[in-house]
C-alpha cells in the first residue's frame, strides 16, 4: 500500500511540475513556495531559462532546496548556480571555482535553469566565443611543447605558484607542470618527456603526493581572465550567456533591484536596467513578487503553518494547532506527504503522520525540505519534518 501510495503522489507532483505556469507575471510567493514555482517554470519548457534572486545565499538555498523536489518528484535538475564577484572583481576561491565551471556550461548551452543574484547576473564575464576558445584537453601522448602549455596557462589567467594548490593555479618543476583547472575537483601533475606529455596523474594539493594515473584532463578559463584578449572581451556578463529565447525569471524584483544598486558600480547597475528593459520588451521577463498581486496566478501552491512557525515547537499552541491544520488537509481529500531529512526519524514521521491527521491518505518520504506547502491543483500537502519536531534530536 505505501509504494502505490508512493507512486500516486509522485505522479501528481511531476504532473503539477510539469504544467505550464500562465501569464508573462507568474504572481507572489514567498521562501516555501518559490523552489517549487521555479522547478515547475523551468521543468515545463523546452529551452534552458534563468532565476535571478536577491542574493547568492538566498541562491544557494533555492538551488538546495530545488534538488530536494525534483529527487521527491523523480525528476531531473539540471541546474546551475552562478555566485557573483565582489566589488573589485575578487572572488574567493570556492566562488572562483564554481563560477567559472558554471560559466563554462552556459557557454555550451548545458543547463536547464541557471540561478544566480543580482549582482551576479552583471559581473564581469569574459565572452562566451572567447571562453569556448580557451579550453585544451590534455591527453597523454599528446605532443606539446612544455613553454607552450606554460604560457596556456598565462593566457588562462592561472597564478604561477611554488605549489598547485587551488583551481585557478599553477607549479612547475623539472620536467613537470602542476596545475589545477577550475573545472575540476582535483589538480593534475603533467610529466614530460621531451615536447609529448608521458603522464597524467591526480595529486593531493595537501600533501602534493601522486594518486591515480588520468586518461586526460581538461583546462578551462578562470571566472575572471585577465590577458588582454579576455580583458578586451570582459564587457560582457552573464546575460550573453543566456540562448535567445531563454525566459528570465526575477524573484522578489525590487529587492534584487535595490541589492544590485548597493551592491555593484554604477555602470554595471544600469547594464541591470537595460537588460531587464529588454527582457520586458521581448516577453521573456516574468516576475515572482511578495507582494500581493490579486488576479495574478500563483501556481496554485500555498505554504502551510505559518502561525505554527510563529509560535514555535515550544508553543503551547504548537501541538494543537498543527494537528488542526493537518485535520483540516485531510478533510479536504488530500494527500498528505511527510518528508523526513533523517533516516532514523522516519518511523516517527510515520506515526506523527497518523496520529495527526485522523489517519488520512498520508505517506512518507526521504526529502530535506525547509518549509511545507500545498498544491491545490494536485490535491497534495508536502510537510517538511522540521514544522513537525526537531530532526536532529
Amino acid at each position: 500500500m505505501q509504494v502505490e501510495s508512493q507512486k500516486l503522489w509522485q505522479k501528481k507532483f511531476s504532473s503539477w511540475l510539469r504544467r505550464p505556469l500562465p501569464g508573462t507575471v507568474t504572481g507572489n510567493c514567498d521562501e516555501a513556495t518559490a523552489p517549487a514555482l521555479l522547478l515547475r517554470f523551468a521543468l515545463s519548457r523546452a529551452t534552458a531559462c534563468a532565476a535571478i534572486v536577491p542574493s547568492l545565499p538566498d541562491a544557494e538555498k533555492i538551488v538546495r532546496q530545488i534538488h530536494a523536489l525534483a529527487d521527491l518528484a523523480g525528476e531531473s535538475a539540471d541546474l546551475l548556480l552562478l555566485p557573483e564577484t565582489r566589488r573589485g572583481k575578487l572572488l574567493l576561491v570556492d566562488e572562483e571555482q564554481r563560477r567559472a565551471a558554471a560559466l563554462e556550461r552556459a557557454a555550451d548551452g548545458n543547463f536547464g535553469l541557471i540561478v544566480t543574484s543580482g549582482a551576479g547576473s552583471v559581473a564581469p564575464a569574459v565572452a562566451p566565443g572567447v571562453r569556448r576558445e580557451n579550453r585544451l584537453t590534455l591527453r597523454v601522448g599528446d605532443r606539446i611543447a612544455f613553454r607552450a602549455l606554460l604560457e596556456f596557462l598565462v593566457k588562462l589567467d592561472y597564478d604561477d605558484e611554488i605549489e598547485c594548490v587551488s583551481p585557478g593555479d599553477f607549479a612547475r618543476r623539472g620536467g613537470i607542470i602542476d596545475l589545477f583547472s577550475p573545472l575540476c575537483d582535483f589538480p593534475c601533475r603533467v610529466e614530460f618527456w621531451g615536447d609529448r606529455i608521458e603522464s597524467l596523474r591526480k595529486f593531493d594539493p595537501a600533501t602534493q603526493r601522486s594518486k591515480d594515473d588520468l586518461d586526460s584532463y581538461e583546462l578551462v578559463g578562470r571566472a575572471l581572465q585577465r590577458s588582454e584578449e579576455a580583458e578586451q572581451c570582459a564587457n560582457s556578463d552573464f546575460f550573453a550567456y543566456l540562448p535567445k529565447e531563454a525566459p528570465v525569471v526575477v524573484l522578489w524584483p525590487e529587492i534584487v533591484r535595490e541589492t544590485v544598486r548597493r551592491a555593484v558600480e554604477p555602470d554595471r547597475f544600469e547594464r541591470f536596467e537595460r537588460a531587464m528593459q529588454t527582457l520586458h520588451r521581448e516577453e521573456r521577463l516574468f516576475l515572482l513578487s511578495g507582494d500581493s498581486l490579486p488576479g495574478l496566478p500563483d501556481g496554485g501552491i500555498a505554504p502551510l503553518f505559518s502561525t505554527v512557525r510563529a509560535e514555535g515547537r515550544e508553543s503551547a499552541l504548537f501541538r494543537d494547532t498543527l494537528s488542526a491544520q493537518l485535520k483540516a488537509i485531510a478533510a479536504r481529500r488530500m494527500q498528505m506527504v511527510f518528508c523526513y531529512s533523517n533516516l532514523e526519524t522516519a518511523p516517527e514521521a510515520e506515526a506523527l503522520a497518523r496520529e495527526l491527521s485522523g489517519k488520512g491518505d498520508c505517506a512518507t518520504a526521504p526529502g530535506e525540505l525547509d518549509s511545507s506547502f500545498l498544491l491545490e491543483e494536485a490535491k497534495l500537502a508536502l510537510i517538511c519534518d522540521k514544522d513537525c519536531y526537531d530532526p536532529s534530536v
